[in-house]
């Protein structure tokens, strides 16, 4: 199963992780990277600021269905342009063995929500409603 959407440039892509990484991340960490000591769990890699909830609450995630949107596919390596039904339609169909880790967010960089292996999601700039 993967994200249906046009698939981004890969040289396009890690500019647009690099700003995301100054958005959203605290200095110094990279996603996901295990040589960091804070026991592996994503959330530490976050700017204080962020919620953390269960994957099943995705279902409350605010952002309307057409909006254009990026999600980066860290396992794939891959970053679509998409809108969120794709997203939602994806999540909402994972299964509990499924390992996935991606993050969504908009071109302005106003807000990020991460998806996880840990069965949890991140919001940043953004709440549930």
């Amino acid at each position: 199963m993967k994200i249906l959407g046009s698939v981004v440039n890969s040289d396009i892509a890690k500019e647009i992780m690099e700003r995301y990484r100054k958005t959203f991340l605290k200095p110094g960490f990279e996603i996901w990277n295990p040589e960091f000591n804070c026991k592996n769990l994503p959330w530490c890699y976050y700017k204080e600021g962020r919620k953390i909830y269960d994957t099943e609450e995705f279902f409350r995630v605010p952002i309307a269905p057409d909006t254009i949107i990026y999600c980066n596919d860290e396992r794939q390596e891959i970053m679509y342009q998409t809108n969120f039904a794709e997203v939602y339609d994806f999540v909402t169909k994972l299964e509990p063995w499924d390992e996935v880790d991606f993050e969504i967010f908009d071109d302005k960089m106003e807000w990020t929500v991460a998806v996880t292996h840990e069965d949890c999601i991140i919001l940043y700039g953004i709440d549930l409603m």
